[in-house]
């Protein structure tokens, strides 16, 4: 009689996204399985690593070109500061906090120019400040990029206007969360955020 393997054995899931359950088979043709494969050997990735990350940036791009111009435009004028910033100070933006006030400070320059109608808050924001109501958002994003965890189902907790693109907010958080090295924030253990 074989041996069956032991719940939880085998080989553990390496690599940035090691907590993948969920199977996908498709087929491919060989043209593409080649390309997949040298990319994955360029990369140093896994294939399935590397399929789970070019699935993920194409997702984030197609979410990407979803957005309105004038918020597609602001994205790509905000990156063309800090990569500026990067280029003139030799450091990385966010590496210390002058360089992140510096690009604080540009940003905040770059939409005192944009042009709009003078008017009054929405009337459904009552007494809100734009400060008031820019921190609270800014805290509100920092903390949902804390606790993205793109294999959780927490979109329960969302509004329900953003369900809809829960998923993706959970993948480009999750990476943010990664690139900007900020610890995991369980929901679980925070209730009160």
């Amino acid at each position: 009689m074989p041996r069956k393997r032991a719940p939880g054995g085998g080989r553990k899931p390496q690599g940035e996204f090691s907590s993948k359950t969920a199977q996908l088979a498709t087929r491919v043709t060989l043209e593409t399985r080649r390309g997949l494969d040298a990319a994955a050997k360029k990369s140093g990735r896994s294939l399935s690593q590397e399929v789970e990350r070019r699935l993920r940036d194409s997702l984030k791009s197609s979410a990407k070109a979803d957005r309105d111009r004038p918020t597609a435009a602001l994205a790509y004028l905000v990156t063309r500061l800090a990569e500026l910033l990067n280029a003139i100070s030799k450091h990385p933006w966010n590496s210390n906090r002058w360089c992140i006030e510096t690009l604080k400070f540009a940003v905040t320059a770059l939409l005192d120019q944009v042009p709009a109608d003078e008017s009054d808050r929405p009337a459904h924001l009552g007494a809100f400040t734009p400060e008031i109501l820019g921190t609270a958002l800014g805290l509100q994003i920092f903390h949902n990029v804390e606790r993205a965890d793109p294999d959780g189902d927490v979109s329960t907790t969302w509004l329900e206007e953003f369900r809809a693109n829960f998923e993706m907010a959970a993948l480009a958080f999750s990476d943010v969360r990664r690139d900007f090295d900020i610890p995991f924030t369980s929901r679980k253990r925070d209730p009160q955020r």
